[in-house]
């Protein structure tokens, strides 16, 4: 039998197991302060502090507070196949 062994970028990390999986390797690049710099992963952990802060999942957070108002239709989310969440970014 082969064993297959196989490393994740971190955004692959953060596919596959969410933002709890990624936590540990994140971390702040001084380098980048005052700039522009999007990345999925701060994204994702800024949905992680919303649904922390309101305690609710942030597809009802965006849809209470956005989409409802607006009259908007329901969102359609991508799972996280590993992680009981739904992709922020």
């Amino acid at each position: 039998m082969t064993q297959i062994l196989c490393t994740f970028t971190p955004v692959g990390k953060l596919h596959a197991f969410g933002v709890d999986g990624t936590l540990s390797d994140t971390s702040v690049d001084q380098n980048l302060a005052g700039t522009f710099h999007y990345q999925s992963a701060s994204t994702a952990l800024l949905g992680h502090v919303v649904e922390k802060a309101c305690e609710l999942p942030i597809q009802q957070v965006l849809s209470d507070v956005i989409w409802s108002p607006a009259g908007a239709g329901d969102a359609h989310w991508r799972k996280i196949p590993k992680a009981d969440e739904v992709a922020v970014y």
